[in-house]
């Protein structure tokens, strides 16, 4: 997997309707030495807690959820 495929997560908040939002964004040129096994273990910690809360989880990479 080469490095702009990965992925970062990020909570961000809706501001007018105060809820958090899980995304999943490009990493590469935000931290380029993570390495795929951290992205990975973000991206399953995040769903998990998205399953947990109810929040919605946004993957921007257009793969979906279940990437």
């Amino acid at each position: 997997m080469t490095m702009d495929v990965r992925r970062l997560i990020t909570i961000r908040r809706d501001l007018w309707g105060h809820r958090f939002r899980l995304t999943v964004e490009p990493a590469s040129v935000l931290h380029p030495s993570r390495s795929f096994h951290e992205i990975a273990d973000a991206q399953t910690a995040a769903a998990e807690l998205s399953d947990a809360t109810g929040w919605p989880w946004t993957d921007l990479s257009g793969e979906g959820d279940d990437a």
